[in-house]
């Protein structure tokens, strides 16, 4: 997709951070109100499966016109980056997991350059993770179908049993590749990761994904659905960025097996739109 029109944050502040209903930006995700704090959330061991969430209680009462261009916190700033970011790139506007990205950048440099880094991951090589966002989510898709195939590849017991389980790749990966691990992880995990992203993209992105399953392989295989979905949730607590970075480059992924899987995907998606129209 063709870069959006360059966008200045001072040359847009009023607009950019002109007062916002606040029911409207609430409403798209209920996450931006924690993307800020969840890095120190992440650093704690899981709570009870019962136990009460904070950040999904329901917030009562009328709503009110807040002026985000003046207020201050995290939260704030948040908004306004993503506020900044739907005015520069309306085809895309404000997507359910872009504020993770937002939220782990605003906490190294300040907003304009958090908005810029944003701006750079989802337009520039080797990151390019507009797409993922765009209309119909198809890179999703692709991206989803490509770390199925690699599964299969790599581990294909493991494909087999998650198979046999009625596991499919959205129920474990979605959050972790399309926030690129933003959503899920330790900051001191996410952030070695992104180091490695930003220097060599998308295949980091796969072999992070195959380091973990094979490092809980063990586990995973004697376990059924929803102890394997459990696993998921709380093994991201336990594990060590180190080990995890070490695994990862030891796995021998190929640029090749994962452009092979992506033309895959194109070709199936192409056939379905062809019988799609022989039909009507």
């Amino acid at each position: 997709a063709n870069c959006p029109t360059p966008f200045s944050l001072a040359d847009n502040k009023q607009r950019a951070f002109a007062p916002v209903d606040d029911k409207t930006i609430a409403s798209s995700d209920s996450n931006v109100e924690t993307s800020v704090e969840v890095n120190a959330q992440q650093q704690q061991p899981p709570p009870p499966h019962n136990a009460h969430s904070p950040s999904r209680t329901h917030r009562s009462g009328a709503h009110k016109k807040v002026d985000f261009a003046n207020a201050e916190g995290g939260q704030a700033s948040l908004r306004r980056v993503l506020r900044a970011y739907s005015l520069y790139d309306q085809d895309v506007g404000y997507c359910q997991g872009m504020n993770f990205l937002a939220g782990m950048f605003i906490t190294y440099v300040p907003e304009e350059e958090a908005f810029w880094l944003l701006v750079s991951v989802m337009n520039e090589s080797p990151c390019r993770m507009r797409g993922l966002f765009g209309v119909g989510m198809l890179e999703a898709h692709q991206v989803l179908y490509v770390a199925e195939q690699l599964i299969s590849q790599f581990y294909p017991k493991l494909a087999k049993h998650f198979d046999q389980e009625n596991i499919h790749i959205t129920m474990f990966a979605t959050q972790w590749l399309l926030t690129m691990y933003t959503s899920s992880f330790p900051f001191d995990v996410v952030t070695r990761i992104w180091d490695c992203f930003l220097s060599e993209g998308w295949k980091v992105t796969y072999r992070i994904m195959l380091a973990l399953l094979e490092s809980a392989g063990p586990q995973l295989m004697k376990m059924h659905f929803e102890e394997i979905l459990n696993y998921f949730k709380e093994m991201a607590f336990y594990l060590d960025s180190n080990d995890l970075l070490e695994s990862a480059f030891k796995i021998q992924l190929k640029k090749k097996h994962i452009a092979k899987y992506a033309k895959e995907w194109v070709h199936k998606e192409a056939e379905k739109k062809k019988k799609k129209e022989q039909q009507h």
